[in-house]
């Protein structure tokens, strides 16, 4: 797209494509932390979780493609815009601290440019319709119910058949802190997990695939500032399996997820205050285990249970930040509701329309959860999908009522002189 044709665009489409562009290159080009391991620059997806990199860089340019669609250009001119603007940000990032150029990023980055060109066709050729078919709504129903599904099924514990290896306060890199205190025992279902290579590799992965209690009596040391292990298992290719760790008052538990299996982040559990009170030298005597598809935890007479995840965790699979608060993940779980139900009131034609997507997306939070393993969906979480839901429906509404923008024609403009004659559009 040349910069004569953008100066021609409305004023609102400008300022569109600039706020893309401009948060595009705000979230790109800043400094990041150093990775210790970086992918080869022709790897695509490549990683622990170059599944989710991938789908956020898909995502990061979907706006971008929305805009250059508003625009009444082609899609091949989302196609190269978006490749040149993903190679110069490519480029500029081998000079950036803690960026590396990625193949992969170029590919995901000008596909999010492609795809949001035709989403932002579909969103407009649904709302010029007078009555587009029932179908749309249905089928955007459902499918928020399988990501719902799916949030369940990638959070779900997931034992790969390795070699496991216990760990008592172990000293391990990766910004962990190590734990002042001292494990006395551990085991799962009364199987010894020693802080070595475990014996009965398969009795002790069977026994975690049940969810079977996992207790571990330790003295407790002084509060730690960042994450640090008092018991984890680790396996033979240095994946993580199990995480006990304390950090200041509170209690972390991490298990390995089938989302990570699948190169995508995993979300951890945080009992606040597990730890309030507790002072070094004293007993830790801790219970894990799953129950109903939750996990369940004693620790020194405090019980709760159960904890997980609901139906709105499903964007932490693809970034799941530790410096975020309890309030903050909790707004971020009811905006993903939002997200993936605002196209079912989008596509609702009529009240009835919208009265049945939400009946369905109602059933849909009550039984879905219980069946993939998430908790009871909190009322936080039902109001952003209600939100979402009467969004889609008013968006559309308002989207139909634009004008449509004529086709501009080119216009011949003759001079004073007859041979001197121009064309411009």
């Amino acid at each position: 797209m040349s910069l004569r044709r953008i100066a021609a665009l409305p004023r609102p489409l400008r300022f569109a494509l600039g706020l893309t562009v401009g948060a595009i290159l705000y979230a790109t080009l800043q400094p990041a932390d150093v990775v210790e391991r970086v992918p080869p620059w022709w790897c695509v997806a490549c990683g622990d979780r170059g599944g989710a990199d991938f789908i956020l860089n898909v995502i990061l340019f979907l706006p971008f493609g929305c805009a250059i669609g508003l625009t009444g250009a082609r899609w091949r001119t989302a196609l190269w815009s978006g490749l040149f603007l993903s190679t110069c940000i490519e480029l500029t990032q081998a000079f950036v601290p803690g960026r590396d150029t990625s193949l992969g990023d170029v590919i995901s980055n000008s596909s999010g440019a492609v795809l949001g060109f035709f989403v932002m066709g579909v969103i407009v050729a649904a709302a010029r319709r007078s009555r587009p078919p029932a179908l749309p709504t249905a089928l955007s129903t459902v499918l928020a119910l399988g990501l719902v599904a799916l949030t369940g099924i990638a959070l779900s514990p997931s034992y790969p058949a390795s070699s496991y290896f216990g760990q008592w306060t172990p000293d391990l890199d990766g910004g962990f802190e190590w734990y002042r205190g001292h494990v006395l025992t551990a085991s799962v279902a009364g199987v010894p997990l020693p802080s070595r290579q475990l014996d009965n590799q398969a009795e002790v992965r069977a026994l975690l695939a049940r969810g079977a209690p996992i207790e571990v009596m330790a003295l407790a040391g002084p509060p730690p500032t960042r994450l640090a292990p008092l018991f984890s298992i680790y396996d033979d290719g240095e994946r993580e399996i199990l995480l006990l760790a304390p950090r200041h008052s509170d209690l972390v538990i991490r298990y390995r997820t089938r989302s990570l299996a699948w190169g995508l982040d995993r979300p951890y559990l945080t009992l606040r205050d597990a730890l309030a009170g507790v002072r070094p030298g004293d007993t830790l005597h801790l219970q894990l285990w799953r129950e109903g598809g939750g996990t369940c935890l004693a620790l020194n007479g405090r019980r709760d249970c159960p904890l997980g995840f609901t139906a709105g965790a499903g964007w932490s699979v693809l970034i799941y930040p530790e410096s975020f608060h309890p309030w903050l993940r909790g707004f971020l779980n009811a905006a993903w509701l939002w997200g993936i139900l605002l196209p079912a009131g989008y596509f609702a034609t009529s009240r009835s329309t919208l009265v049945g997507a939400s009946l369905i997306a109602a059933l849909g939070l009550l039984v879905v959860p219980g069946v993939v393993g998430l908790q009871t969906t909190p009322i936080w979480e039902w109001a952003g999908a209600a939100l979402g839901i009467a969004t889609g429906f008013w968006a559309r509404r308002a989207l139909a009522r634009l004008p449509l923008q004529p086709e501009r024609r080119p216009q011949i403009v003759f001079t004073s002189s007859a041979k001197q004659r121009s064309m411009r559009s």
